[in-house]
């Protein structure tokens, strides 16, 4: 998005250049260098302050998973926040966020791209996965649209439209983040795209990625807890770069 506040930000928005912790600033993408996204200098957005505080415990939570390794968050990219326009639902109350990024420093750096990642090596595809996972924990349903999306090949949209709930087969979102969990750990020949209905081969490679993973007495779409241990053990699988059984549930 790039009319951000061109006439004025709204009175109830906050101003941000960071998310979480002030060593986690935000940076605008300005353009290309090949397939990767630029984002050259900390830049400050518009944000409805209960949302900031939802991206706030998002990136925390990530944060924590990647120090682990002894990483930490660097910089995080966003294409924008707000649009003073009224056909951007949630961008037109600071209340939606395109993430194109995130950047990685300590034993090694590491970046994230929303354009490219998710289509690049396994060790980009599964911390592309990292990144959605968490989002999609902590914001519900349609509000996590990334490259099994139509139209969000290059970036992460995140709002905060519905409240967190189960993990949907009924949704082209939801059925493109798990589809993207199957091609990366299960069958690289599984299509991402969420738009098609969910089939008995979509829940073949669920069932053998959760019997993998130590799920398989559970399903990610029964519950609330069901949806956020799984989505877990997926961040945590892509934060360490390891093939799915690495990090085990309970079954």
């Amino acid at each position: 998005m790039t009319c951000t506040c061109a006439t004025g930000c709204p009175s109830s928005t906050i101003q941000r250049n960071y998310l979480w912790a002030p060593q986690a600033e935000l940076r605008y993408r300005t353009g290309w260098y090949g397939p990767w996204g630029v984002h050259p200098a900390m830049s400050t957005f518009a944000l409805d302050p209960t949302f900031a505080s939802q991206l706030d415990n998002m990136i925390s939570y990530l944060n924590n998973e990647f120090s682990v390794w002894n990483l930490a968050i660097d910089w995080i990219g966003s294409a924008g926040t707000y649009v003073d326009c009224d056909n951007y639902p949630y961008h037109s109350t600071a209340r939606a966020f395109d993430l194109t990024a995130i950047a990685l420093t300590g034993v090694s750096s590491f970046l994230i791209d929303s354009n490219q990642s998710w289509q690049d090596s396994i060790v980009h595809k599964r911390r592309y996965l990292s990144m959605i996972c968490a989002a999609r924990m902590f914001f519900g349903s349609g509000g996590v649209l990334g490259a099994g999306f139509p139209g969000h090949q290059n970036h992460i949209h995140i709002d905060n439209w519905h409240s967190l709930n189960t993990l949907n087969l009924g949704s082209i979102s939801d059925r493109g983040i798990l589809r993207q969990i199957l091609n990366c750990y299960e069958n690289p020949l599984v299509n991402i795209d969420g738009s098609a209905v969910w089939n008995y081969v979509d829940e073949y490679f669920l069932n053998s990625l959760l019997t993998k993973i130590k799920m398989n007495c559970t399903h990610p779409t029964s519950s609330i807890w069901n949806t956020l241990g799984f989505l877990h053990l997926i961040v945590k699988h892509g934060v360490a770069n390891q093939s799915a059984g690495f990090y085990t549930g309970n079954c």
